[in-house]
């Protein structure tokens, strides 16, 4: 019995760590969007306007990335990468209606 507790202890314990690391190389993880992100995730929904003026539901999901190490900050625009992210983003248009 002692060996599942155990077990479950150090599941627990790990998972902690693990949160732990991704909050200290992603701190702005905690706090997206002007609200608190606890989960480490963020969604939002919104309206984005086409060219020709129409607007269309917008749906976007995103949470922090794998960290890169040393080198995989790279340059972007001449300044350094400090944030990875990863996601999604859906254009919510009627079903079987190609947009042009």
């Amino acid at each position: 019995m002692w060996t599942l507790f155990k077990l479950v202890g150090l599941l627990i314990l790990g998972g902690a760590a693990v949160y732990g690391l991704v909050v200290a190389f992603n701190p702005w993880a905690l706090h997206i969007g002007g609200q608190s992100t606890p989960l480490l995730y963020w969604t939002g929904m919104g309206t984005l306007t086409a060219k020709g003026g129409k607007a269309y539901p917008l749906y976007v999901y995103f949470y922090p990335g794998r960290p890169q190490g040393i080198h995989g900050g790279g340059r972007r625009d001449g300044k350094v990468v400090s944030a990875h992210l990863q996601g999604t983003a859906e254009l919510c248009t009627a079903p079987g209606k190609p947009q042009l």
